[in-house]
């Protein structure tokens, strides 16, 4: 999401009577390439981009496409074959040992501002997001971005024939709790219409439970990620928002009601970190029993310490899962000061909501990147 809300501030300042725009994106991907399917450039025709398609290979070639489309004002696929030496659509000194669509399409003013209010929306929400874009179909359509979907909500940016608007808003109502984007051919009687349905996920949301002062470091690591970062105390000294100028909301929350007070989702990491082993046993007693718990709760301390809250607690109540804290908190990094520590932390948040092991990528088989519903993001 962080990066969707570069591209929305660039859009906003976008002189429309003078200026043109693009928007490139990354819609198939065959074989190894440093962005995945989603990855988006937002460009004007001064040259100017925000976003990235590549790790700085493709830039170059698609600022100078994007400007001829701009131009022409027909939307176009380019295909990049990073595998090849040479190629009449590479161009040269790439590597990266892969084939790229990139979706090239000229913004006129009224559908961007369709395009961007919905997904400032979903931004200024930080809710979920899918955007879908047509690939190919058997009439006379142009590629390029069709709707976006959020919060059960359809926004509509073309307009199709009825059956193929009728296949795509069933598909969307029925995505259920998939989060990872795919490719879907949608049958209809007049054709089958090939979509991206491109996940955008939503910011990762980070409560911090305490008040010391080794919480900046993490805090300012976790905005430099574009989280959103709650601090909650029940000390009216330590809920103060000037001591945390970084945080998004500073919060006065009695310690037993913490696991209740917040709404947690699949997106949302737990840490407590006061040093104060009564407020830290309540907070971690208060977070085991909410009925629906954050998919990630760290408690800072050593073993013995976190041992001890577990037999004080004991079977109050209901059966905890105690193995979902993570006790050290933390990757095995050696971090000692605040700062390695926060690093360490902010790292095993981020492999577990991805569901990552974090093991040493030198040490990985198989592929880097997330794979799910790759055979349907990828050339036949």
């Amino acid at each position: 999401m962080k990066e969707i809300r570069h591209i929305l501030q660039a859009y906003s300042q976008v002189d429309w009577k003078t200026q043109k725009a693009a928007l490139a994106t990354v819609v198939k991907v065959h074989g190894s390439s440093y962005r995945r399917p989603g990855a988006r450039m937002f460009i004007t025709d001064d040259g100017r981009f925000t976003g990235a398609i590549s790790g700085g290979c493709l830039e170059g070639d698609a600022l100078s496409r994007a400007s001829q489309i701009m131009c022409d004002g027909e939307p176009r696929i380019v295909t990049y074959d990073t595998s090849q030496k040479d190629g009449e659509e590479m161009a040269a000194g790439l590597g990266c040992n892969g084939i790229i669509d990139v979706l090239i399409e000229p913004l006129r003013r009224d559908w961007a501002e369709a395009l961007f209010d919905a997904l400032g929306r979903a931004a200024d929400a930080n809710q979920a997001a899918w955007v879908v874009s047509l690939l190919r179909c058997p009439r006379d359509f142009a590629p390029g971005v069709a709707a976006v979907f959020s919060s059960g909500q359809i926004s509509p940016l073309r307009k199709f024939p009825a059956a193929a608007e009728d296949a795509l808003s069933g598909r969307l109502h029925n995505l259920g709790e998939m989060n990872h984007s795919f490719i879907e051919g949608l049958p209809t009687d007049v054709g089958e219409f090939e979509f991206l349905f491109e996940y955008i996920r939503p910011s990762a949301k980070l409560y911090l439970f305490g008040g010391g002062y080794d919480m900046n470091p993490l805090i300012r690591l976790a905005k430099t990620l574009g989280w959103v970062v709650t601090v909650a105390n029940d000390c009216p000294d330590r809920s103060d928002p000037t001591l945390y100028p970084e945080a998004d909301d500073v919060l006065k929350v009695e310690r037993n009601a913490m696991g209740t007070y917040f709404a947690w989702d699949l997106d949302s990491a737990a840490v407590i970190m006061s040093h104060n082993y009564n407020f830290d046993i309540a907070v971690l007693e208060s977070l085991l029993r909410a009925p629906k718990r954050p998919p990630y709760i760290a408690l800072l301390g050593p073993r013995k310490r976190f041992n001890q809250m577990r037999e004080e607690i004991g079977d109050r109540g209901t059966a905890f899962a105690w193995v979902e804290v993570h006790n050290p908190a933390g990757l095995d990094l050696g971090a000692e000061t605040p700062d390695e520590i926060a690093l360490s932390i902010a790292s095993e948040i981020l492999a577990e909501l991805r569901g990552r092991s974090a093991g040493m990528l030198k040490d990985k088989t198989g592929f880097i990147h997330d794979r799910k519903g790759e055979k349907d993001l990828s050339f036949a």
